[in-house]
């Protein structure tokens, strides 16, 4: 796992592409839960490498402004 884009490229991973599946937006008076599945395409050292990771988020609106107050992320398929 790498906190920011420099410490990939530190290591020779870089991101190709990504893209977004499956999204859904459940709202719920003041709050909305967001699912999506991020499919995304890398290169780690030369060697192609494909994630799928799904997404919940959760949103609520304050003084008129929608804010992210909780994102969880869990892998479903990845090649290495």
């Amino acid at each position: 796992m790498y906190d920011n884009i420099d410490a990939m490229r530190k290591d020779s991973v870089f991101l190709d592409s990504l893209k977004l599946e499956d999204t859904m937006v459940n709202l719920y008076k003041d709050a909305a839960v967001v699912s999506f599945v991020v499919h995304t395409y890398k290169k780690d050292k030369g060697k192609p490498i494909e994630k799928r990771t799904r997404f919940y988020d959760v949103w609520v609106i304050r003084n008129g402004e929608w804010k992210a107050v909780s994102s969880q992320g869990t892998v479903l398929t990845a090649t290495k």
